[in-house]
């Protein structure tokens, strides 16, 4: 609650991560993400040249200083917001090379299935969501995850702490069912890879 976040999982759970980035076409976080993290979203070691950055930002709160628009990659990163977006806020984004888009939204927030269309359009299919949890709980209640990576780690944090998935949450009559699949030891952390009940394996990606 208190915005610390490093480090919650050891190096071995980290490295996963940083592989999994680099298999991907994209790594898609939100704007509170970007706000609170400042983070590059890039995996460690060589960079994969088609890897896209994706904001999710309706309220157009992101900082434009932030390395996702300012660092030797910023081409390649994509802001979403909304079409009422002022053209002052698009210009100091896109001053360093990156892409706004404007998207349509319903009640403020951004359409994530009109999103993950338009990547789909670039040919951008293997998007990771890295959060946060407002985005996260967005893309499952739309029905939009093919695949879950949990890692847990040995840490009781109780208290306020963040949640992995936020928003108004489910009744547990009405809570998304998972399938875990895998369930794998890294370091002292736990890694479980799972899928919405009703999709099937196939169309995963599995661990390395």
């Amino acid at each position: 609650s208190s915005g610390q976040s490093r480090w919650i999982t050891g190096p071995e759970a980290r490295a996963e991560v940083h592989r999994l980035r680099r298999r991907a076409d994209a790594i898609l976080v939100g704007a509170r993400t970007v706000i609170k993290d400042n983070p590059s979203l890039l995996p460690e070691g060589p960079q994969p040249n088609a890897l896209y950055r994706v904001i999710i930002d309706g309220q157009g709160r992101s900082q434009a200083d932030a390395k996702v628009f300012t660092d030797a990659r910023a081409g390649n990163t994509i802001l979403c917001t909304t079409h009422d977006c002022p053209d002052s806020r698009r210009k100091r984004w896109e001053s360093h090379g990156a892409a706004v888009w404007g998207v349509p939204s319903r009640k403020g927030k951004i359409q994530l299935t009109e999103v993950l269309r338009l990547l789909g359009k670039m040919g951008l299919l293997h998007v990771v969501c890295e959060g946060g949890g407002v985005l996260a709980e967005g893309l499952v209640r739309e029905g939009l995850v093919d695949e879950f990576w949990l890692f847990y780690a040995p840490r009781l944090l109780g208290g306020r702490s963040v949640p992995g998935f936020g928003g108004s949450g489910w009744t547990l009559s009405a809570a998304p069912a998972l399938r875990f699949d895998t369930v794998v030891r890294t370091g002292n952390d736990l890694w479980v890879r799972a899928f919405p009940a009703a999709v099937k394996e196939e169309a995963s990606c599995s661990p390395d």
